[in-house]
């Protein structure tokens, strides 16, 4: 999906398969608290906020790519 041209769909698809993978692969370990995934120009955004199950230690997380 990166390399695809940025657009709102994008943002979409990839907010949904995120949280998908996450919770797939992870969610016994991890609790999604929220995913929110923009396109703004040509700048894709997403911040990740997840709390372990054991702990509940909420870790909040932004990776940004220029596409």
């Amino acid at each position: 999906m990166i390399f695809g041209p940025n657009s709102p769909e994008l943002a979409a698809a990839l907010q949904v398969t995120l949280k998908g993978a996450l919770q797939r692969w992870l969610g016994d370990v991890i609790a999604v608290r929220s995913l929110d995934v923009s396109a703004v120009d040509s700048t894709l955004t997403s911040t990740l906020a997840i709390s372990g199950r054991d702990s509940g230690d909420l870790q909040t997380a932004t990776f940004t790519r220029s596409v």
